[in-house]
């Protein structure tokens, strides 16, 4: 990914628009082979700002359009940003480029700083998956990960003003039953899962697997 970035110009329908400055080209992810469009659109806390994926990097733009600015700069490809609740630091996922029809990764947990674009993996020992949510205090990262062999929810506990983590990530429910799983049964994304959290509630969706014994006459 590159330091020096060109403009991108957005309508408020997110369409997306290249100006090339000084000549400078646009290059995708090194490793990247296909050049995705601008995907994984997210609000920011007040509303003011859009953070969302683009040529491997995270971007943001303000809500009513114009130029854009690429916030994340490190290597590898940069997917399923998610902002933290004031606005300050934004989640990631640092992977390898989209191998499917659907720009999803996996990889290691990254935040951004929102205002230096200081850059800082928070290490899980094993990949994550998913867009990561916050807790709504910004203490708690939430993701979704198979480090046991089943994909489960799993969350890191971070020092609330500097971001840091104060722990080892912990595991918040386990799914190693064919019955309930977070969609481990059929070819689904982590992302729909569709993690979502309150103040007291963690809402997701569960592959709910049930059937039943017939019994025929044979005649």
């Amino acid at each position: 990914m590159r330091s020096r970035a060109p403009a991108i110009v957005l309508s408020f329908s997110l369409l997306v628009f290249v100006v090339v400055r000084d000549r400078l080209t646009t290059a995708a992810s090194p490793r990247d082979t296909t050049t995705w469009g601008a995907n994984d659109p997210t609000w920011s806390p007040d509303g003011k700002r859009i953070a969302f994926t683009l040529f491997g990097s995270i971007w943001t733009v303000d809500a009513q359009g114009g130029e854009a600015a690429q916030l994340s700069t490190s290597g590898q490809y940069h997917a399923h940003p998610s902002w933290s609740p004031k606005g300050d630091w934004i989640a990631f996922i640092d992977g390898n480029p989209p191998a499917g029809p659907l720009p999803n990764i996996a990889g290691r947990l990254f935040i951004v700083n929102t205002s230096t674009g200081e850059e800082r993996h928070l290490r899980t020992a094993y990949p994550t998956a998913g867009t990561p949510t916050w807790s709504p205090d910004g203490s708690i990262l939430y993701f979704v990960s198979d480090r046991d062999g089943f994909r489960c929810l799993w969350a890191q506990r971070l020092n609330p003003a500097s971001k840091r983590p104060v722990s080892r990530p912990f595991a918040v429910r386990h799914f190693h039953q064919l019955r309930h799983s977070l969609l481990q049964t059929i070819s689904s994304p982590p992302e729909a899962v569709g993690l979502s959290v309150t103040r007291d509630r963690l809402y997701f969706s569960v592959d709910d697997m049930t059937g039943n014994i017939w019994i025929a006459k044979w005649q």
